[in-house]
């Protein structure tokens, strides 16, 4: 998410690791994020993925297991970590 911010793109949807952890955003997550999906980590994240309709799917390795990593190329491409 930081890249894609960095270039000045706004995701249609994210997953934060520190907010997930933690139960509240961080106090350094940008405004940008405000039109963006946060997605729920306990349910199911390639469903969740599939509403946004996304472009591409920017994925670190670490958020998803086996099964959701194989699911997200038929929702639209991949850039694995």
């Amino acid at each position: 998410m930081d890249t894609a911010l960095a270039l000045g793109v706004t995701p249609v949807g994210y997953v934060d690791n520190v907010a997930a952890a933690s139960k509240t955003n961080p106090p350094w997550e940008p405004d940008s994020l405000s039109s963006a999906k946060a997605l729920n980590t306990t349910g199911n994240i390639a469903e969740q993925v599939a509403a946004l309709e996304p472009d591409l799917i920017l994925l670190d390795g670490f958020l998803a297991d086996q099964k959701t990593y194989d699911e997200l190329p038929e929702l639209a491409p991949r850039c694995p970590r």
